[in-house]
């Protein structure tokens, strides 16, 4: 293990068991190595393990087998509350269906993860972050009412308040016309995750022409890794 390595996967495999009893082996001795600062895109078909590695790279699920260094520490032999410390102050997750509170207004998703991390914050935090992505016009809107593109904005803002190392973003795209495709995508790679390590999972083939490194994966492995 090289100590310096900055995220590096070793032998992950990932099983479920399904009703009847068979298992299904979502990923398969995956080994990876990623650098700070990296913009990586994970493609595959549907089924071929792409979130379930993204979840396992943010923390979400523990592996069936394997170790998960980040920064020379494996975080797998954290305890249940060590690894959701991990997720809040390290990762910042961005998914396909927003997953914002429909009922909260703009302003109180994003406050969200700082109420959960219960360090201290002040507004200026939220409204900097809102700022950064164009929507403090947004700020008292409820969730419920913003269009696809607003909405992923709002998402992207919440992922970043806690200012996260590493930006996760599953399908992020997935639900969104060309033009607001477009902006996420600079949003993600040119602006507010230019200086993050940005992991992206997709089908969009633009997306994955904007990265600097493309992994493929199929049946739960990794079959090309280009740079």
């Amino acid at each position: 293990m090289n100590m310096d390595e900055y995220i590096r996967l070793s032998g992950i495999h990932k099983d479920y068991r399904v009703p009847g009893g068979d298992n299904v082996h979502a990923l398969c001795n995956i080994d990876l190595s990623i650098d700070s600062g990296e913009k990586i895109v994970i493609t595959g078909d549907s089924g071929s393990g792409k979130t379930t590695l993204m979840n396992i790279l943010g923390g979400v699920f523990r592996p069936t087998k394997g170790d998960y260094f980040f920064e020379g520490r494996n975080i797998l032999s954290e305890s249940n509350k060590g690894l959701a410390q991990f997720r809040n102050s390290v990762i910042g997750f961005v998914f396909q269906d927003y997953k914002l509170l429909p009922d909260y207004t703009v302003y109180e998703n994003i406050e969200l993860p700082l109420i959960i991390s219960k360090k201290p914050y002040s507004k200026t935090d939220i409204n900097s972050v809102m700022e950064r992505l164009g929507i403090m016009n947004l700020s008292k809107r409820r969730a419920e009412t913003l269009s696809g593109g607003q909405a992923q904005k709002v998402a992207i803002a919440r992922a970043l308040v806690n200012n996260p190392e590493v930006i996760l973003a599953d399908e992020p795209t997935g639900a969104l016309n060309s033009s607001d495709s477009e902006e996420i995508i600079s949003i993600l790679f040119d602006d507010v995750g230019k200086d993050k390590t940005v992991i992206v999972s997709t089908h969009n083939e633009k997306i994955a022409q904007r990265a600097n490194r493309r992994i493929i994966i199929k049946d739960g492995t990794i079959v090309e890794d280009i740079s």
